[in-house]
């Protein structure tokens, strides 16, 4: 998990769900759809959830956006000293894309945290 929330009313990330976890919901894990199923959005949120359960609950990410490939040197995602940037900086419009839609949800008079 990788997260951003600089400057933001709450934090998304960008997650890697295992094959196994795409099977288990009963979804294909090459299908494209399958990154924005809701059944996938929420295991991942669950997951992260308890991954966190330590954290200040502003800390926890509230969004996410899901994501097959592997977040290797290889695939270009890591530098060789291991620091994700490039992962960021790859899925920065995805990562705008959990606000808009996380602001759109709130609707009139309705506070985001």
């Amino acid at each position: 998990m990788a997260g951003r929330g600089e400057q933001r009313p709450f934090i998304a990330c960008v997650a890697l769900l295992q094959r196994e976890e795409w099977q288990r919901l009963g979804l294909d894990p090459e299908a494209p759809t399958s990154l924005t199923d809701a059944r996938a959005v929420k295991a991942a949120l669950k997951d992260i959830a308890q991954a966190t359960a330590s954290f200040a609950r502003y800390a926890v990410p509230r969004n996410t956006h899901l994501v097959r490939e592997p977040w290797t040197i290889g695939y270009g995602f890591m530098t060789p000293t291991l620091k994700l940037n490039r992962l960021m900086e790859h899925y920065a419009t995805a990562s705008e894309g959990r606000y808009q839609k996380q602001a759109g949800r709130r609707g009139p008079g309705r506070s985001g945290g």
